[in-house]
């Protein structure tokens, strides 16, 4: 496939992914238990957290026009602050230090799987609210979660915007 082939099929599964965004906004709510006030995360409920929303099979439909089989990168700031052990596309998530609101990282005819987690706040010992940003397709999630009775974490909530 020539370069030109591979930009246009990359600006029309861009701008689908736009039309389809804009068209229909996804908004879910999946009832909710445990509401135990003490809050106590670790390391762990973060990688737990991050590694539901990637494996979020409505986002997941999304990325795949753009980043099939590609390896997402993390980038590191004041709320992800070192390595997690995440997989993506059953491929090992990377950690990078960029400048997120870089503009190369949105290249319509080269888009970088670079994911930016913007918000992550604990609102009790069993929910948490998470905001995760691919700045390359200009998608913004939203994600509310909660800890089940086997204290793995679950997406009650989610809503995708486009930026």
């Amino acid at each position: 496939m020539s370069n030109w082939n591979r930009h246009f099929t990359t600006l029309s599964l861009s701008f689908c992914m736009f039309l389809s965004l804009s068209a229909c906004r996804q908004e879910r709510k999946i009832s909710r238990t445990d509401k135990n006030p003490i809050a106590v995360f670790t390391k762990q409920d973060t990688t737990f957290i991050l590694q539901a929303i990637l494996d979020h099979r409505p986002l997941d439909s999304l990325l795949s026009f753009a980043f099939k089989g590609r390896q997402l990168k993390i980038v590191k700031d004041s709320i992800i602050t070192s390595n997690l052990p995440l997989i993506k596309n059953n491929k090992p998530v990377l950690f990078v230090e960029v400048d997120s609101t870089n503009d190369e990282l949105r290249r319509w005819y080269d888009p970088k799987f670079f994911m930016r987690v913007t918000k992550l706040v604990f609102k009790s010992a069993s929910e948490v609210e998470g905001v995760v940003y691919f700045k390359a397709i200009g998608l913004l999630c939203v994600y509310k979660l909660s800890k089940d009775d086997v204290r793995s974490w679950k997406i009650f909530y989610y809503h995708f915007y486009s930026t």
